[in-house]
């Protein structure tokens, strides 16, 4: 495993790929994670290999749920994206954290969520709600924290 940055990548991803350059900065199979703590949201992205480009935008079930400690959620995303959002709401409708923020290729995604807030403060047992948001779509779905 190579260690650069506070970031970890799994080497067994990516034995045996051939990789092409086209002056791009997608690669793939990749997957990241943080090892020291950094700036960078403890819980990594990754994109589904093998897995077709998705017809329509989708924000699937969490899984496990109820759950504990953390839960899988999974989405696709038909076209590039610019403007993707994937946040973690409490009942009262306020932003526990920012899980995805940014740009994103077309394709189906997995997004581990520790249960933690955008501090890093486990939260307690309750309903959330994580939100996919990216261009004229927006779907919400139910999770249940159980400690």
């Amino acid at each position: 495993v190579n260690q650069t940055a506070g970031l970890s990548f799994e080497q067994p991803l990516m034995a045996g790929q051939e990789y092409e350059s086209d002056n791009s900065a997608t690669y793939n199979p990749v997957v990241a994670s943080d090892t020291e703590n950094s700036s960078l949201n403890p819980s990594a992205i990754e994109s589904e290999v093998g897995v077709g480009i998705p017809e329509k935008f989708a924000l699937k079930p969490n899984f496990p749920n109820p759950f504990n400690p953390s839960t899988t959620l999974q989405f696709d995303v038909p076209v590039k994206t610019n403007n993707l959002e994937l946040v973690v709401y409490d009942v009262l409708g306020r932003n526990v954290a920012v899980l995805y923020s940014g740009a994103i290729r077309p394709g189906t995604f997995k997004f581990k969520w520790d249960g933690n807030n955008s501090a890093g403060v486990s939260m307690p047992t309750g309903v959330y709600f994580a939100a996919l948001r990216a261009d004229n779509f927006h779907q919400t779905i139910k999770m249940m924290l159980v400690k």
